[in-house]
């Protein structure tokens, strides 16, 4: 048996894909939201301070974690060799470190993966930017460059 779509039925399945496409972009979204909210959420019990979501560092910060997601999401994996940076960063900024190891639990809980070691630094880099800049901020003073 054969069936040729075409006419009324050939578009009904074309605007059902094009409903699944949709439906998938938007879930996508809504992780893409509910991981920024909980991420943010994270750092600010860490770190014991309330983020000013209108900041630029604020905007900046969630545009690194919706490429982290969508990373994931598409199970894309940093594969640059960076552990001596890693490491040094972990040294330097060990208040930070545990603040992504609680991420890192997050996404464990969210993905059944852990981060990689190029996604804890990217993460490291990005947390202690907003929490440095966002301290600042708060303290009326400019940030080293």
């Amino acid at each position: 048996l054969c069936l040729k779509f075409s006419g009324p039925c050939r578009k009904r399945k074309t605007i059902l894909e094009g409903t699944n496409t949709k439906m998938h972009e938007g879930n996508i979204e809504n992780k893409i939201s509910k991981v920024i909210f909980n991420v943010t959420n994270i750092v600010e019990k860490h770190f014991n301070f309330n983020i000013d979501k209108k900041s630029f560092n604020y905007f900046r910060f969630k545009n690194h974690l919706k490429y982290f997601v969508q990373r994931k999401e598409a199970r894309e994996m940093f594969t640059d060799n960076n552990r001596e940076l890693y490491e040094s960063m972990i040294e330097k900024y060990p208040d930070t470190y545990d603040c992504i190891s609680k991420i890192d639990n997050y996404f464990y809980q969210e993905y059944k993966e852990k981060c990689t070691t190029e996604e804890l630094l990217y993460l490291l880099v990005h947390v202690n930017r907003l929490y440095i800049k966002e301290d600042c901020h708060r303290k009326g003073i400019t940030p080293e460059k």
